[in-house]
């Protein structure tokens, strides 16, 4: 009825598939009707021509062999496999593996209901090759490198994998500078990884988890004068106005930070939060509260400083004396350098570490 030409020798390259009793599906695409108004999304599947068929099959396979008709015609091709799979096999260009927490969803249009339950997919693609060096079928097995798993694990359960990492490393930077600055604190790794814990609060608050370390000994004569200022109230006072400010800062800080780079995973966290009506009304009230714990930690700092600064007063000869002897007045420890620079290179190891994070997460994505 169509009268299809067809090229000498052409039915050869179906011999394979005749002998082993397969069989043969046709589609006519009948000539492309005049468009009657101007058509918006025309890279979208709705408008895709396809044909969707199902059959059993021992193994997966895509037909090339009939592609060798062309000759020396380069042809490139793309495979998409539902789930993972390894193909075998010479003349592949590439093949990626992609979790559906790495792709648009939007984009994929599924013929069947079982198509809708594919979380992941394999893309196989050859490129410009000649049409008769496809002398064979592409066949792939069913599974993946076990590190795709793992890439797969890490996709699926970004949030807690990042925070994980995050944890991590900066628990290593502390002990790597804490081992290198504090030769006489070699032995106490646990307490250094404490203090990269403190991270979560940002430098500020390794900063003042450090300043609060007790890294020399206690001089005796120093022990009547921080026992009558305890009595007094001042060492209280000016530990409570310290960690006001530290608060306030931090606020202060990630507030700035996500205001200048506008980071989209605050966007994504928002979406996550907004799927319950719980969650989303306890975020609009956050944003209303925000302010004025940024008001009242500001407020508190300051009149725990006025405090602090009047009882200081009060007691200005016994803390004339503790500086005398060597201590802060802020940590009320024996002074020591050493924690500038343990703060520096805890700083260095850091950045050092997340930054190799960084690349090892931007792979994944790709």
């Amino acid at each position: 009825e169509h009268h299809i030409p067809v090229q000498d020798g052409a039915l050869s390259s179906l011999d394979p598939y005749l002998q082993k009793g397969f069989s043969f599906a046709v589609a006519i695409l009948p000539p492309r009707t005049p468009a009657t108004q101007t058509r918006f999304f025309s890279d979208d599947s709705d408008y895709a021509k396809a044909m969707f068929l199902s059959f059993p099959s021992e193994h997966i396979f895509f037909p090339l062999r009939a592609t060798s008709v062309y000759d020396t015609k380069k042809v490139s091709i793309d495979v998409r496999i539902a789930g993972f799979a390894r193909p075998l096999g010479q003349g592949i260009s590439e093949y990626k593996y992609y979790s559906k927490a790495s792709w648009d969803v939007r984009k994929w249009r599924a013929p069947t209901d079982d198509f809708e339950r594919v979380r992941n997919y394999t893309a196989i693609s050859i490129y410009g090759k000649p049409a008769k060096m496809l002398t064979k079928d592409l066949i792939a097995v069913g599974g993946a490198p076990l590190p795709i798993y793992f890439i797969e694990a890490v996709i699926l359960h970004k949030y807690p994998f990042v925070i994980g990492l995050f944890v991590l490393i900066s628990m290593l930077a502390a002990i790597l500078a804490g081992v290198i600055v504090f030769g006489n604190l070699r032995k106490r790794v646990g307490l250094f990884a404490l203090i990269g814990l403190s991270n979560f609060a940002t430098i500020i608050g390794v900063i003042m988890t450090t300043m609060f370390l007790g890294t020399k000994d206690e001089i005796p004569a120093a022990q009547p004068l921080l026992a009558k200022l305890r009595k007094s109230g001042y060492i209280r006072m000016r530990r409570i106005a310290l960690v006001l400010a530290a608060i306030f800062l931090v606020i202060w800080f990630l507030l700035s930070v996500s205001s200048s780079l506008s980071p989209l995973w605050l966007e994504d966290i928002r979406l996550h939060i907004a799927l319950s009506t719980y969650s989303f009304l306890f975020w609009e009230a956050w944003n209303y509260l925000l302010p004025s714990i940024i008001l009242a930690t500001f407020l508190g700092t300051f009149v725990a400083l006025a405090w602090a600064w009047w009882l200081g007063h009060r007691n200005r000869e016994l803390v004339r004396k503790l500086k005398k002897l060597g201590y802060s007045v802020v940590s009320f420890h024996p002074k020591d350098r050493r924690k500038f620079f343990f703060v520096v290179l805890f700083s260095i190891f850091f950045t050092i570490l997340a930054s190799r994070v960084i690349d090892f997460l931007h792979y994944l994505n790709y």
